[in-house]
């Protein structure tokens, strides 16, 4: 839980300007909460899991070679999960780098023709 953990590193520094007892008391309650707890989790496992979807729609679409696609799920959890321990993070690192570099290489290498007929249309929807 490195959220947690950040929030601790925060509730003692005197350089914040907050009561460290205070905010500790305010963190460990937060930690006690299985509210809390469940909506964490919840969202690192919808994280996860649109990462499998981009992975298989970038596969299914072309972009990117199965085992590098899946080089995006497989990085992440790494990333969120290893910050103690430098060489699974800096594998977890490797793998987000070799995944999403790929596609914004193979992106800026486009010629402008392919992106002016890109269907950005939905982004209109949005604003």
């Amino acid at each position: 839980m490195d959220g947690m953990d950040y929030m601790t590193w925060v509730a003692g520094n005197p350089a914040t300007g907050l009561d460290p007892t205070t905010m500790q008391h305010y963190v460990d309650a937060a930690l006690a909460s299985n509210a809390i707890l469940i909506a964490v989790l919840l969202v690192f496992f919808l994280l996860v899991a649109g990462l499998i979807v981009l992975a298989v729609g970038l596969h299914r679409a072309g972009v990117l070679r199965g085992w590098l696609a899946w080089l995006m799920p497989v990085g992440m959890p790494g990333m969120a999960s290893f910050l103690e321990f430098p060489v699974p993070l800096v594998i977890s690192a490797l793998a987000l780098l070799a995944s999403f570099g790929v596609v914004g290489v193979k992106l800026l290498r486009a010629p402008d023709r392919t992106l002016k007929a890109l269907p950005f249309d939905w982004i209109l929807l949005l604003a």
